[in-house]
């Protein structure tokens, strides 16, 4: 693979007293990197770890990741900033097209289907067909964004109680 192969979704911070490392990511790719494991970590470009990401933590809107190898806080520690990256063709799967046809959940109920998606100048947004042929509208942002299970198809939405009140 090669350095142009990649793409930077996010900045790692320094290794915290509990083993986590806080991360800031792109709104856009945060919900790839809940999904993933694997990352590439760029120290500088001649400098690239490929490393297992074995937890997360998210509290709010802050990220903390924890990872499988060791070594990283000691390469870390020379380097003023250290970049994650995933190759371009996980980053593909941050675009709301990656989801069309998929089931959406809320709390374990079925919403429906994803059935398309349009960009209303602001933000990309889902349209979900319910069993009653309804149009529910989601932003397709963190707050509303959980897991995306490509093998089941599946979307996890979260946060959607005011937005499912409002039906």
């Amino acid at each position: 693979m090669q350095f142009s192969d990649l793409i930077g979704i996010g900045k790692l911070g320094g290794k915290e007293a509990d083993g986590f490392y806080p991360v800031l990511v792109k709104s856009d790719y945060r919900p790839i990197l809940l999904n993933i494991r694997d990352v590439y970590l760029i120290f500088n470009s001649d400098r690239v770890f490929f490393v297992t990401i074995s937890e997360i933590e998210e509290t709010g809107r802050k990220l903390r990741i924890k990872f499988a190898e060791d070594g990283i806080d000691e390469e870390r520690q020379k380097h003023r900033e250290v970049k994650i990256a995933i190759p371009k063709q996980e980053s593909s799967k941050s675009l709301p097209e990656s989801v069309i046809g998929f089931t959406a959940f809320f709390e374990g109920r079925n919403l429906g289907k994803i059935t398309g998606f349009f960009h209303n100048n602001a933000q990309y947004v889902l349209e979900i067909t319910d069993t009653q042929d309804e149009e529910i509208l989601i932003p397709w942002v963190e707050h509303y964004i959980g897991k995306i299970d490509s093998d089941k198809e599946e979307l996890t939405l979260l946060n959607m109680n005011e937005l499912l009140d409002i039906q």
